[in-house]
């Protein structure tokens, strides 16, 4: 079946010009005031089609859909990357479609932003610990711009109330709002490049120097290793160097402004990440959970929630207690324990196995996730050793919370595991974490 992209959007409950999608809060301090954020037209065209596309992936039509046809005024700028993007939108969903380019009959005049090159870099703001602390970081280096991709309410309020923090008061929020009959969050391989032509887009309008993306290492590095850390589940591309750098590649052929996507946390776990900012910063106003839809708490027992609560507990930070819905050592009640319950508890013990192999330095599994790795990582055993110190010492600090007849099973087997760990790496890295957090970046 054929999809024209203008009837796809219209279908969708969007306008095909994108009016009214780009804001630009520029003034944090006055709520709710925002302002048009104009766009090169052939920018906004690209989104349109990424958008096509991840309405396409979301509500699953790539099962019917074989063609989606885009009418621009730029094709010559569109001819380069489609044979890019057909191959990168397979990868990522698996679907086969083909991209077709045809000329508009209007001819679209470009357009600029006034503040011209002021800001240097763009910064991925997705409301979730990383992205914060990257914020806040390359601010005081740089004049950072922050970029929001809305495809969930809940996340959105999120990023736009943590734009408003003192340390960011010179960072506008740049938004496009994503939201559609069919994206109204969970799961998704095209986020990320939802995320990244987006921040495309403001980077070339206001020819800026390049996007920073600002994902930890060791989520990086399970993602390229998803099959030895939680087998049997789908792993979210959005965070795999891979496709970043086919993305990196796919909008550089686009227009006449290559992307630079910088990853300056790439070679560093969360912890450390966070280590700096700990005491200067109330995380828990943060968000890291994609399975919750439209629920202010995060669920707690899924891969994001655990790898971010441990990391947090690895620096002795404790949230509030309504920040979470569930423990993920805690018995649930009857009604709780659904499948996906059960699902989520198999992969967190998925995930502590793969850990505590890489601690007891299992060979076997230190040699797969070299392969894995590939080039990717300056010493890929090294931080998977750090990351896994980390995860424990969050184990260890959360298990102390919870009375044993109130384990359940996960519990259980983390203590077990844990039992098998040398104590000592876990008090030398909670050492090494307190160092860390004396250096001031704020």
């Amino acid at each position: 079946m054929s999809l024209s992209l203008h009837s796809l959007l219209n279908k969708y409950g969007v306008n095909p010009t994108l009016s009214g999608r780009y804001v630009w809060q520029k003034d944090k301090e006055a709520y709710g005031i925002e302002y048009p954020l104009p766009i090169r037209q052939e920018y906004l065209d690209l989104m349109k089609l990424v958008l096509g596309l991840h309405i396409i992936e979301t509500d699953r039509l790539g099962d019917i859909a074989t063609q989606l046809i885009l009418e621009t005024s730029f094709p010559d700028y569109f001819l380069p990357i489609i044979d890019q993007l057909q191959s990168l939108f397979l990868h990522l969903t698996d679907y086969r479609i083909e991209l077709k380019v045809a000329p508009s009959r209007f001819k679209a005049k470009p357009k600029r932003l006034d503040e011209g090159s002021h800001y240097k870099k763009a910064v991925l703001f997705s409301s979730g610990l990383d992205s914060l602390c990257g914020a806040i970081e390359f601010s005081k280096q740089y004049a950072t711009a922050l970029t929001h991709c809305q495809t969930n309410q809940v996340v959105f309020h999120k990023a736009l109330e943590l734009s408003r923090m003192q340390q960011l008061n010179r960072s506008p929020l740049f938004c496009f709002n994503a939201m559609t009959k069919s994206t109204a969050g969970g799961m998704s391989n095209t986020r990320g490049l939802l995320f990244l032509s987006f921040a495309y887009s403001v980077v070339a309008s206001l020819g800026m120097e390049s996007v920073m993306f600002c994902e930890n290492g060791s989520q990086m590095l399970d993602v390229m290793a998803s099959s030895l850390v939680y087998p049997n589940k789908p792993a979210t591309k959005n965070t795999n160097p891979v496709y970043i750098e086919a993305i990196e590649r796919v909008l550089s052929s686009f227009g006449d402004k290559r992307i630079r996507i910088e990853r300056p946390y790439q070679e560093l776990t969360r912890s450390e990440i966070i280590a700096p900012l700990k005491n200067h910063i109330r995380f828990e106003q943060t968000f890291s959970c994609f399975t919750t839809r439209g629920k202010t708490a995060m669920c707690g027992i899924c891969y994001n929630c655990f790898l971010r609560r441990m990391s947090l507990l690895a620096l002795d930070i404790k949230e509030n207690i309504r920040t979470y819905e569930r423990h993920p050592f805690e018995l649930a009640s009857i009604e709780e324990q659904s499948e996906s319950y059960q699902s989520n508890l198999r992969i967190l013990l998925h995930v502590l196995r793969h850990y505590a192999k890489i601690l007891n330095e299992d060979l076997v599994t230190l040699d797969e996730v070299k392969l894995y790795a590939r080039d990717y990582f300056k010493n890929p055993i090294d931080l998977a050793t750090r990351s896994a110190k980390d995860v424990f010492l969050g184990v260890m600090r959360s298990l102390e919370t919870v009375e044993h007849a109130k384990l359940n099973q996960l519990g259980k087997k983390a203590k077990e595991l844990l039992n098998q760990i040398d104590k000592s790496l876990l008090v030398d890295r909670s050492e090494e974490l307190i160092r860390l957090s004396l250096i001031q970046k704020t």
